[in-house]
């Protein structure tokens, strides 16, 4: 494959699509930190249209799970940080179609990364004289070590992308990936070593988010 060809599907901010444009809003996870999480996803959950989901299960215990969770995803207890665009974060999901064996992730979830992380390791083996395929793999399987993504919590088969409009303010939990085993049922078969920074936010602008043009397989 020629050089000319593999910039042609290089992950560029060129190659984003485009997203639609509204007014700059108010940062809708303000004041947030690990401290008061619980508080921000309780006011989430007790809203209307995520009755569905909540199924008459307790909010605050939806809540409160959900923070330890968050906490166990970082190495250190992570800082809030507020983030105003422009800006892209990255998130991997599975496959938009699965079987019904395989898990499904929200593109609009609040786990995140910065496009440089992308960007970084496609650089580093788009050098390398590999095929298309191999490239691919090698960047999703750094991208899965350095954020310490278990496969049986998520595939990895696709990216969605988040785009900040230029001023809007979003903040999130930011902090270093923490190492996390393979599969958390069987830990002798390994560990994933983490590394990379990644954000959680517990709301996200849903008219941000699109589908990102690089593919993962």
């Amino acid at each position: 494959m020629s050089r000319s060809e593999k910039t042609e599907r290089s992950p560029t901010r060129e190659k984003m699509p485009s997203v639609i444009t509204i007014p700059a809003v108010a940062d809708p996870n303000e004041g947030l930190t690990m401290a008061n999480l619980r508080e921000h996803l309780h006011r989430k959950l007790i809203l209307p249209h995520n009755a569905s989901f909540v199924g008459g299960r307790n909010p605050e215990d939806l809540a409160a799970s959900e923070a330890l969770l968050v906490r166990s995803g970082y190495f250190d207890i992570p800082v809030p940080e507020t983030l105003k665009g422009p800006i892209t974060l990255l998130r991997g999901v599975s496959d938009p179609n699965p079987t019904p064996e395989k898990r499904q992730n929200n593109p609009f979830g609040g786990w995140w990364f910065p496009e440089e992380l992308l960007l970084k390791f496609y650089e580093q083996f788009e050098r390398i004289p590999i095929s298309e395929r191999l490239e691919r793999a090698a960047v999703r399987g750094h991208l899965r070590s350095a954020l310490a993504l278990a496969p049986v919590w998520n595939e990895f088969e696709e990216l969605w992308c988040m785009q900040l409009e230029p001023g809007q303010p979003l903040t999130g939990l930011a902090g270093i990936a923490c190492e996390q085993f393979l599969n958390p049922d069987h830990a002798g078969l390994g560990k994933l070593l983490g590394g990379a920074k990644q954000y959680y936010f517990p709301v996200i602008p849903p008219f941000c988010v699109k589908p990102y043009p690089y593919r993962l397989i």
